[in-house]
């Protein structure tokens, strides 16, 4: 809980409910840490709490069974996995769950290269007698890249790009055709290939035959795997004869660690590498048997076996770099965070700061290490500039100086969406919103991004808006 404005009145609401957490994953100890202080006073308030996860490692599950009995310790019952564990105030319990025979499966483990061409090139044996098929990139950009390169190579075949760097009305649409392409129950076609990101990880109900991730912590990647042959009404291609999963890395060809390009920007070094080291000489994955030994190898107390002298210098330095910058946002998030529950003296006199509005680019980097490690983000709402005036990508015509009723919020509302690129952010971020939106509760934060001649500048960069690939960032071109 942040000490944002009505911060209690939102508590206040959640006193006495059942609250569910779904897909809970070990990536991310920052954000655990506010997990565990969130259930810790939503026991408090004798809220039923359920937290859902596949892929959640034992010091994890213990400390939050202890934050909701308010710190009290007591063993947590050993029993195999799959499992269910339950607390009340007096005691902890745990059953094992037995998991139907069609859910078990093994997907085939495969490695390749991270460059946009080597991907393309394995997608065509991957999928040569038919199948739907999915690369997962960890960036936007990243899967743009890919995307191009594919359609480049194979032009004849079936590829969709999707991502949430587009508009809201865009994204929605995307997602219904992804959705009626690869969903429950869906008419599959005989051969397609899907570029995306993490947006297909978790929430969407997706099944494909065959799948490319870029690497990525371990418990994302077993989730990642949940997308293979998860319909069992499903028709495969005769030519597939079960899973594969395909890992993308540019790495230890001579025995050196790898280096894994723009995902060290989306997550840790340090925890990539300890992923890296449990899957690498792995020809398989058993589901779930392996989930639990695999989470625990990577996130368990017990220090990774290093190949040499240069792997352990990198695990030691990932390490002092992901502890360093842990370290940091939590003493920047210290001040926000409300205090643990307690006397009601006691946390009047926390309140004695200015509280925010957690929605405000101008102030959203004070608070963003106190919801999750990574760049800040700014709401902005696209505008085509036409002969005949500016209008919305879906064509509604707009004025900027016009107060907008209830029916173009929500047509602004469809034309707008995040951005978190750092350059493009602190660019936006000084400009303001379009006073005629300052009254309305819903725009009052968004800045108005004019594309003109199909383009529109950010400082050193510029945002194109491609019906196709979305909102592309590319860096200015200077002379």
């Amino acid at each position: 809980m942040l000490q944002t404005r009505h911060w209690f009145v939102r508590l206040l609401g959640l006193a006495n409910k059942s609250i569910i957490f779904d897909e809970v994953h070990a990536y991310d100890a920052y954000t655990s840490t506010l997990l565990e202080h969130l259930v810790r006073w939503l026991g408090s308030l004798d809220c039923t709490v359920v937290i859902l996860s596949a892929t959640l490692p034992s010091a994890r599950r213990r400390a939050l069974l202890e934050a909701y009995r308010a710190g009290a310790s007591q063993a947590v019952p050993v029993v195999p996995y799959p499992r269910v564990t339950w607390v009340s105030r007096e005691n902890v319990e745990a059953r094992s769950v037995d998991v139907e025979q069609r859910w078990h499966r093994d997907v085939v483990l495969g490695f390749g290269r991270a460059r946009a061409d080597a991907v393309a090139q394995a997608v065509r044996p991957a999928l040569a007698s038919g199948g739907c098929g999915v690369v997962l990139c960890n960036t936007v950009s990243r899967a743009q890249d890919v995307y191009r390169t594919i359609r480049a190579v194979l032009p004849e075949w079936d590829c969709y790009l999707f991502h949430a760097r587009v508009p809201f009305g865009w994204r929605r649409e995307r997602e219904r055709q992804v959705l009626a392409m690869f969903g429950k129950k869906a008419e599959r076609p005989d051969r397609a290939v899907l570029v995306a990101t993490q947006v297909v990880e978790q929430s969407l109900d997706l099944d494909f035959d065959w799948m490319a991730s870029d690497m990525a912590p371990v418990d994302l990647l077993l989730q990642r795997m949940g997308r293979l042959w998860r319909h069992t009404e499903t028709r495969r291609p005769a030519g597939l004869t079960g899973p594969r999963f395909l890992v993308l890395c540019d790495g230890e060809a001579d025995g050196s660690p790898p280096t894994f390009g723009p995902s060290e920007c989306v997550y840790e070094r340090y925890v990539l590498l300890r992923s890296w080291l449990a899957i690498r000489e792995r020809s398989a994955v058993r589901l779930p048997d392996d989930i639990e030994p695999l989470v625990e190898q990577v996130y368990g107390e017990q220090e990774p076996v290093a190949p040499d002298g240069e792997w352990t210098q990198a695990l030691t330095e990932s390490r002092h770099h992901m502890m360093e910058r842990l370290a940091e946002a939590e003493r920047k998030a210290r001040r926000l965070l409300v205090p643990e529950p307690g006397d009601p003296e006691d946390m009047i006199e926390h309140f004695n700061m200015d509280l925010v509005e957690d929605d405000d680019p101008n102030v959203h980097e004070s608070i963003q290490a106190a919801t999750r490690l990574g760049d800040p983000s700014v709401q902005v709402v696209c505008v085509i500039e036409t002969e005949s005036g500016q209008t919305l990508p879906d064509g509604l015509p707009v004025s900027l100086q016009a107060e907008p009723d209830s029916a173009l919020t929500r047509h602004l509302l469809d034309a707008s969406l995040p951005l978190s690129h750092r350059g493009v952010f602190h660019a936006l971020k000084r400009e303001a919103p379009p006073a005629a939106w300052r009254k309305n509760h819903h725009l009052r934060f968004h800045r108005a991004v004019v594309f003109r001649e199909g383009t529109a500048p950010a400082g050193e960069w510029q945002l194109r808006l491609d019906p196709d690939l979305g909102l592309v960032i590319e860096k200015e071109e200077n002379g």
